[in-house]
């Protein structure tokens, strides 16, 4: 595998070749020797700068996925916490809170709801 250094090499060898005159060795002229070589050496700084720029968005890809996991696993150990004067009750009521519901002494809705709400179950956290 033909690595950087040996391309960097290379175009340096065939600049001074070039410049020697050796041209007619190699049946290219001069200039066009002289493009090739310049070409290389771009496209080899371009490689290089690509390189680089693939380091630098790894890192912060790396870094960016410490903070994710970081974030998953808060995520994953938080218990849910209702604002205040609120709780948390469940989607089908318990049957200890329909229990509560036809004991209500009054038939308001506002007075089954908060019965049903007193027996609804506590979080661990609350």
């Amino acid at each position: 595998m033909t690595t950087n250094t040996d391309i960097n090499t290379l175009v340096h060898e065939l600049k001074a070749e070039t410049t020697r005159n050796m041209s007619h060795v190699m049946r290219v002229p001069n200039a066009e020797m002289l493009a090739l070589c310049d070409a290389l050496e771009a496209a080899q700084q371009r490689i290089a700068e690509l390189e680089a720029r693939e380091k630098r968005t790894l890192k912060v890809c790396e870094g960016n996925m410490e903070l994710w996991d970081r974030l998953i696993t808060e995520l994953e150990n938080r218990k849910p916490v209702a604002p205040e004067s609120w709780k948390l009750v469940p989607i089908v009521p318990t049957d200890e809170m329909m229990c509560a519901a036809r004991r209500a002494d009054d038939v308001h809705h506002d007075t089954i709801y908060e019965a049903m709400i007193a027996a609804a179950p506590a979080l661990e956290n609350e």
